[in-house]
């Protein structure tokens, strides 16, 4: 009989080229296909680590990251002046086979525990339509659709 991986949720304050390399692998498995290029991500997110507004979890199995999550507290938005702080959550992915095993969970839970120490009420994120798995989750954790993201031009 097999066991369980042991998970645990870290957060990513400081640049573990270890971590960072499990990072960019995930984030890849994410956005495959897309033709985001990937060093963008991993550019915004290294330099921005010691950012107190800024969250970057990691899911572990034992020492291997299995999922992610980032998530902001987002006090006032430049184009939006009727924003109002807010969470939003921009990322977040798991690994298919450690799906359905309180991987994403754990990474939400900590996330709002996060926010929640920082006075933050509400939270935001976006799920693409055609994620009906992620979107069951979200709904699991209280979220509810509020605008459908419309996009033009390539």
């Amino acid at each position: 009989m097999q066991s369980r991986p042991n998970y645990r949720v870290v957060r990513l304050h400081h640049p573990d080229p270890r971590l960072l390399e499990g990072l960019d692998a995930l984030h890849r498995a994410l956005i495959h296909g897309s033709g985001v290029p990937p060093e963008q991500f991993m550019d915004f997110v290294t330099c921005r680590l010691d950012d107190e507004a800024m969250l970057l979890v990691l899911s572990l199995a034992g020492d291997v990251p299995v999922g992610y999550g980032l998530a902001f507290d987002v006090a006032e938005h430049t184009f939006m002046p009727e924003w109002q702080r807010s969470g939003y959550i921009t990322q977040f992915y798991v690994v298919p086979e450690h799906r359905r095993r309180g991987v994403g969970q754990r990474m939400f839970d900590f996330i709002v525990e996060w926010l929640a120490s920082r006075g933050v009420t509400s939270m935001q994120l976006n799920v693409s339509m055609d994620n009906p798995v992620g979107e069951r989750f979200w709904q699991r954790q209280g979220f509810a659709p509020q605008r459908v993201r419309m996009r033009w031009g390539t």
